[in-house]
């Protein structure tokens, strides 16, 4: 096979496996592509589990605006012990993976987290992400 052959095959595979394999819709439906996801890496404060618990149907509502959009990756709870359902044991943080139009973006969307408001987090730390590995 010739190298140029071999070399348009291997981009078209490439290809079809990122259109078969992308998350969300088209960057097009977006007022513009959003440039990056962005890691929101939340710890909760001690003996927080009420206020938690208080906040979350309203925390949950603006995550699934995120995923309505298409623009969530991943969401959910960081368990303080070792079991699916921690009970009394509670939360350790959050953890939120979306993608944002920009670091201050997604800065200002973490600061206006209902969580925030309940003063369930100790700290909230966002970060540029790239995503390399599909599922």
């Amino acid at each position: 096979m010739a190298r140029a052959e071999t070399r348009d095959r291997a981009c078209f595979h490439e290809l079809l496996l990122l259109s078969c394999c992308s998350i969300g819709p088209p960057a097009q439906t977006f007022k513009e592509a959003p440039a990056m996801w962005y890691v929101i890496y939340s710890r909760d404060k001690p003996d927080n589990l009420q206020r938690r618990l208080a906040a979350r149907k309203e925390h949950l509502a603006r995550v699934q605006q995120l995923q309505d959009l298409g623009r969530l990756l991943v969401a959910g709870p960081r368990p303080a012990i070792d079991a699916e359902d921690p009970g009394p044991a509670g939360f350790q943080g959050s953890l939120i993976v979306a993608r944002f139009d920009s670091l201050a973006d997604a800065q200002a969307w973490a600061e206006a987290d209902p969580y925030v408001a309940a003063n369930v987090y100790e700290s909230v730390e966002v970060s540029p992400f790239k995503r390399v590995m599909l599922p």
